[in-house]
């Protein structure tokens, strides 16, 4: 996939901050976390781009209210979740992905000034960033 909004920025600056991370199984890890976040925007609405891939990937194409529709988008993010893993375990031979806690402020920082982050379909607080970089770790660790 191309990274774009959120996913693009956290990648970005985690790579400034972090060099010797590795940035394809980082782009991996990050996707079926990403999409979680942005199942719904502001306006409790599916991003139609993850709703368009979902249906796409996971049914035939066919009118669904939202609630289904963040289901189905949360069934591909499990999905690909599972195949994240294994790519992880084939290619890398690890899964793990360690974002030390004391870089959280720096990266968020960083995060929050990328211009990228101005195409994601949900606004970002440093918080939620915060959040992100928790879960990245907790997949890591779970795994």
């Amino acid at each position: 996939t191309i990274p774009r909004g959120l996913s693009l920025a956290i990648k970005r600056e985690i790579i400034q901050v972090l060099p010797d991370i590795d940035s394809i199984k980082l782009s991996l890890r990050l996707l079926p976390i990403i999409m979680e976040y942005n199942v719904f925007s502001p306006r409790k609405k599916v991003d139609e781009s993850l709703l368009i891939i979902s249906k796409a990937i996971m049914f035939d194409s066919g009118k669904v209210d939202i609630k289904e529709d963040a289901n189905i988008a949360l069934m591909l993010k499990e999905y690909i979740e599972t195949l994240v893993d294994e790519l992880c375990e084939e290619f890398f031979n690890s899964k793990e992905i360690c974002i030390p806690k004391d870089k959280y402020e720096e990266i968020a920082k960083r995060v929050n000034n990328d211009s990228a982050i101005a195409s994601n379909p949900r606004f970002s607080t440093i918080e939620d960033i915060y959040s992100i970089l928790d879960k990245l770790n907790e997949v890591s660790d779970a795994k």
